[in-house]
């Protein structure tokens, strides 16, 4: 499904990651349907909607430190995007969609099937599971 609403009356289809900011907003990853939705502790859900970015295929989700910035893997373009909550726009974080496996800084790293993230609010890290490459990879903020 693929409905927003109150409760029950929403729909969702293969969620595969989910994150929570802390005060009062679950985000989740709607794969089926590769849209971002946002779930109030109420029970209210919406699609999170982003300016200039179309998503491949959706997998995982986190949240920074200051709750601006969501962050999202794309497992179809092998990239890891970064959503402005104030303004809805993303940019790419890990921006090339070869899959392989370079380290390096962000500008230059390669990942391959990006899929579970977890963002350590306190060292300001963002573990990866590169899954393909069968490696954990972290990037500092």
């Amino acid at each position: 499904g693929d409905i927003d609403g109150q409760g029950a009356n929403s729909k969702f289809s293969s969620p595969t990651g989910i994150t929570y900011d802390g005060i009062n907003t679950l985000y989740v990853v709607d794969n089926g349907n590769n849209k971002i939705r946002k779930v109030t502790l109420s029970g209210t859900v919406s699609t999170q909607l982003v300016n200039n970015e179309t998503f491949n295929n959706l997998y995982g989700v986190a949240i920074s430190h200051n709750n601006k910035i969501l962050f999202v893997s794309d497992i179809g373009t092998n990239k890891i995007f970064g959503i402005d909550l104030e303004t809805n726009s993303a940019v790419s974080i890990l921006n090339d969609n070869s899959a392989e496996w370079v380290d390096g800084n962000k500008s230059n790293a390669r990942i391959n099937h990006p899929k579970s993230l977890f963002y350590d609010k306190d060292l300001k890290k963002m573990y990866i599971s590169d899954t393909d490459n069968n490696l954990i990879r972290i990037i500092s903020f």
